[in-house]
């Protein structure tokens, strides 16, 4: 992982990974709601703290606000780099980059996290997050050293298990998967290529590549989204200083939109609003957010306010899944950052803008 760290470094940018997270059938935000019997339905966030080898963990007000739960924070393998949680809620799994495993969680009533008796799984060599597939059936993990995807299947008590093959390949220098809303495709980005690699996810779960499956970028391709219905694809471009946007084919493929890349810092994480109007992309040098709303075709289009002040290097930005907050990761700082989403789209800081989280946070999952 520490060669990942240096090549996040390099690029002017940190990581997002997911779908990352989100969007994709493991949690990509919460906040306070109604439940169907009319009571309130808390939700959570976790952070992974790459530098002390822990997870955050935060109930989410109906402000907003990030408060530690009593047990503020677990455990994990070593230099954890992501968080992700399978669509029910129960399960949570957290990629170690420095020992290349995924320890496995048990989500309990009150949104702690307990170790699972699922034993942790291997990965390849430098992995990034786990992306899961809408059904919570299927997780890939792109390895950046190796230049592989690890595919897992994931049964009915949570535990991830290899599939056969358990490692399809990309390129080196993989950095993020995405699987998009049908879960019938997912794409990888290879930073070292500038290329996107698309795949047909099978009938088992199992990645094959589609026709024309190589989508040439630029001289990096970093993390990439694609928005709640499925119809567009963004990728980060730490060298460009830029984001590419695609329309998604019927057959999973992509194409480049009429205005190809739209300018933003030194991106790094990306993240689309659940209503599919607005997006929000980290700089990581930049130590802001630049803020967009998306046309009917999916462009993105800078709000009159371009971008924000936010964490020190900002490595990870997501939206909850209400839409009406943004939490951004400042690794340096060892803080999460927490916004306000208005009615156009733009941010505003919260009344408390930030609250305390381990040591080096780096990524933010909420459900």
């Amino acid at each position: 992982m520490n060669k990942m760290i240096n090549l996040m470094k390099k690029s002017r940018s940190f990581k997002a990974l997911i779908f990352v997270l989100p969007l994709i059938g493991c949690g990509a935000g919460g906040t306070t709601g109604e439940s169907a019997t009319g009571h309130a339905t808390v939700h959570y966030a976790y952070v992974a703290n790459y530098s002390d080898d822990s997870i955050s963990q935060y109930a989410i007000g109906t402000n907003g606000a990030l408060t530690p739960l009593t047990s503020p924070s677990v455990k994990t393998g070593k230099g954890p780099v992501s968080v992700s949680l399978e669509p029910s809620g129960k399960y949570a799994y957290v990629v170690n980059g420095k020992d290349a495993t995924i320890s496995q969680f048990v989500v309990g009533t009150t949104g702690a996290l307990t170790s699972s008796t699922n034993p942790p799984v291997s990965t390849g060599s430098s992995p990034s997050a786990l992306t899961l597939d809408p059904s919570g059936k299927y997780g890939y993990v792109a390895n950046s050293d190796d230049g592989t995807v690890s595919q897992f299947t994931i049964d009915a008590t949570g535990a991830l298990k290899p599939m056969t093959p358990p490692v399809v390949a990309a390129q080196r220098g993989a950095r993020s998967v995405v699987v998009a809303p049908s879960g019938k495709y997912a794409y990888v980005s290879n930073f070292y290529g500038g290329t996107i690699m698309q795949y047909a996810i099978g009938a088992t779960g199992a990645l094959s590549l589609l026709p024309g499956a190589t989508v040439t970028v630029n001289r990096s391709a970093g993390f990439m989204t694609i928005d709640p219905l499925g119809r567009y694809m963004y990728l980060s471009n730490p060298y460009e200083y830029t984001v590419s946007q695609y329309v998604v084919g019927t057959e999973g493929g992509l194409t480049p939109m009429e205005t190809p890349t739209v300018a933003t810092g030194d991106p790094g994480a990306i993240a689309v609003d659940p209503t599919g109007k607005y997006a929000y992309v980290s700089n990581y040098n930049a130590v802001t957010i630049s803020q967009y709303s998306l046309s009917g075709g999916g462009a993105l289009t800078p709000q009159s306010t371009p971008a924000v002040a936010t964490a020190y290097r900002p490595s990870f930005v997501a939206v909850d899944v209400s839409g009406k907050f943004v939490y951004a990761t400042g690794q340096f700082d060892n803080n999460i950052f927490q916004y306000a989403i208005g009615t156009d789209g733009t941010l505003s800081p919260l009344p408390t803008r930030s609250v305390s989280a381990g040591a080096g946070p780096i990524y933010i999952a909420t459900h």
